[in-house]
């Protein structure tokens, strides 16, 4: 049974690919979504595996490493006890979308920022202070002195009242101060759920890649095919769950000493999803220990 969560945010660097596999629109290879709510996600056993796999090196005692992780069988591949640490999906919690003003702006809505609340509460965090009244379709929620009006892509919305969302979230997002920070504080819109979704399936980055065959140098037959990422500036937020070590002797002591553990080897930057042979899928981690 996991005893203690923690929260953990994941920040696009470069575009991520966190793969669905095959489509069955106008896109090969679409990202993840949640089945309900059609949002970006990426799954819990993708986060834990790209970890598993970027943290092994770190650790000296293995037996603190196939604690938080889990054993593997050598011959099988199958586990041979169970992990202390599990993953959640990971959710959005910002997203970013070109803006008439300020270059871009982050998006998010009620649901995620109360599902962000429920997941903070969950790690022993003090809640976000949200919002009274939440905004229509047409509407938004700025940050003080944003304006009386927000362009995003080719649509108009209309401030609805100011929040205080951006300023108590910057300095968790970005714990060094600067330009990112900065403009966080003045570019975190909440939008309405339905308008977040709209935003989240239509500005999505979308490339198209070729193979070209080295004999003829022209693209290959039937190898020509579009893929869909997460841009750059996307912010994500997962629960970290763990349990009491199911190995005594491993040198953990208990679901609190794996968390440490955990955070105190958490990389400061990990490739997750699809094409790291083409510089995708790097983000930043920011473990959340500590109310800011």
């Amino acid at each position: 049974m996991y005893e203690h969560a923690a929260l953990i945010l994941l920040y696009a660097e470069e575009p991520v690919h966190p793969g669905a596999g095959g489509g069955i629109g106008a896109i090969d290879l679409p990202v993840q979504r949640e089945v309900h709510t059609n949002l970006p996600i990426m799954y819990g056993s993708g986060l834990k595996g790209s970890l598993k796999a970027r943290m092994k090196s770190a650790f000296t005692e293995s037996a603190q490493f196939e604690a938080l992780f889990g054993k593997e069988e050598e011959t099988t591949g199958v586990e041979d006890h169970n992990s202390a640490l599990s993953f959640t999906d990971a959710n959005l919690l910002a997203f970013p979308v070109k803006a008439a003003s300020g270059l871009f702006a982050w998006l998010t809505s009620p649901r995620q920022l109360t599902l962000f609340n429920t997941v903070r509460q969950h790690a022993g965090l003090p809640a976000l202070p949200l919002p009274a009244n939440w905004p229509g379709d047409e509407q938004c929620l700025t940050p003080p002195g944003y304006g009386h009006e927000a362009i995003l892509e080719h649509f108009c919305f209309t401030r609805l009242a100011d929040h205080a969302v951006a300023t108590a979230l910057a300095p968790v997002v970005f714990p060094e101060a600067g330009w990112h920070r900065e403009h966080f504080t003045r570019a975190l819109l909440i939008v309405s759920d339905d308008t977040f979704e709209y935003f989240t399936t239509k500005s999505t980055e979308i490339r198209t890649r070729v193979r070209i065959d080295d004999a003829t140098g022209v693209v290959a037959d039937g190898a020509l095919w579009i893929e869909e990422y997460l841009p750059v500036d996307t912010i994500l937020f997962a629960s970290v769950l763990a349990a009491r070590p199911s190995r005594p002797e491993c040198g953990v002591a208990d679901a609190q000493a794996a968390l440490t553990l955990f955070s105190t080897h958490c990389p400061a930057l990990a490739q997750f999803g699809g094409n790291e042979t083409v510089g995708k899928g790097f983000m930043r981690l920011i473990p959340v220990t500590e109310a800011h």
